[in-house]
């Protein structure tokens, strides 16, 4: 009985926690004009595919469907990759992965999924013009961009659609 009480008041304040995190990220995209709301759907589309291409996160995560565990786990990797773009100076990158992992983290706290949908609401003005940044990365770094970036940049995770 004491076990799950301290249980469930470490995951209320996980969750509380996870709250402030996604208002402070939704608070600085909806500061962001359509052309870099456009570059950081890119980057977060490559991101996703890279990711989903190379094992990085397990395919039933990024489809929505993972264990909980599996998706802490998911959390933890992303928290980790986000941490080093931020040390190499890749603030688009770390963001790329911000959009992910506060998407992992609706899946463990169903209470974020409001503030998920207008995260992915400001995300969806980037739509449009993200082949024309996905055109501007590949010039930029020399790769082309994967054919499933190009159809899939307009991906809702589960619980967003």
């Amino acid at each position: 009985m004491i076990k799950n009480w301290i249980q469930k008041k470490l995951t209320q304040g996980e969750c509380k926690t996870a709250l402030k995190e996604m208002e402070v990220f939704l608070k600085a995209i909806k500061a962001k004009n359509d052309h870099e709301m456009g570059m950081l759907v890119a980057v977060a589309t490559l991101i996703r595919v890279n990711l989903a291409d190379n094992g990085g996160l397990p395919k039933a995560v990024l489809a929505g469907s993972g264990t909980p565990r599996e998706f802490k786990n998911s959390q933890l990797y992303m928290t980790n990759l986000i941490r080093e773009f931020q040390k190499r100076d890749q603030p688009f990158d770390a963001a790329g992965g911000m959009v992910w992992l506060h998407s992992l983290k609706v899946q463990n706290y169903p209470e974020l999924t409001e503030r998920m949908l207008e995260v992915w609401s400001e995300l969806k003005r980037g739509f449009p013009l993200a082949e024309e940044k996905f055109k501007e990365i590949a010039k930029l770094t020399g790769k082309k961009t994967p054919k499933s970036a190009l159809k899939g940049y307009a991906y809702l995770p589960s619980g967003i659609v």
